[in-house]
């Protein structure tokens, strides 16, 4: 039984040896990306911040990257962090309408020895379209010519004019639909 026992112990030691002898920096991040405003609407000056925690050992030279969308906005490496640190990382993006991902990677090129595996730290939200802040100013009129006496096969005309004044700053599409004899 004893026999088991020791060889338990050295082959624990060996797998624990490593860890020791070659300190670990494990950077991670201390909770999840904050997002202010939320929720943010199209044209806001959107502030996303995570805050970097370096557990174990002080690092040198991290990089840290962070976007949305896959887009790279902030690219920072720090020359020195101690350990214990905790260091708020911000960046700024305009707000786009639709479904996004933000995100923040410690490291992106596997430069530092670390034994983590969450240094990636995203977040999804999403930004709802907004009708504009202005009334539209839309006039819409129509005249028709046709005959007095209407013959099958004989034409006849709608002229339609849509005018849209100002202030004007979104993009919409127009439907216009004609219906005669409930056609």
């Amino acid at each position: 039984m004893m026999k088991y026992f020791v060889t338990f112990f050295w082959i624990i030691m060996l797998l624990l040896l490593p860890a020791y002898l070659f300190p670990q920096v494990n950077p991670r991040w201390n909770g999840s990306i904050t997002i202010s405003p939320s929720p943010a609407n199209p044209g806001d000056t959107v502030i996303f911040t995570a805050s970097l925690w370096i557990r174990n050992e002080a690092v040198t030279n991290l990089k840290v990257v962070g976007g949305v969308d896959g887009v790279t906005i902030y690219d920072n490496t720090f020359a020195s962090l101690r350990r214990g640190a905790l260091q708020d990382i911000s960046f700024t993006w305009t707000a786009t309408g639709g479904d996004h991902t933000a995100f923040f990677q410690i490291d992106p090129n596997d430069t530092i020895v670390e034994d983590a595996t969450d240094n990636l730290n995203e977040t999804r939200f999403t930004v709802a379209f907004t009708s504009p802040a202005t009334p539209l100013n839309i006039h819409f009129s129509h005249n028709s010519i046709a005959p007095v006496r209407e013959v099958s096969g004989e034409e006849s005309f709608v002229n339609y004019h849509i005018r849209i004044d100002e202030p004007f700053d979104s993009t919409f599409d127009i439907i216009v639909a004609l219906r005669i004899n409930g056609r």
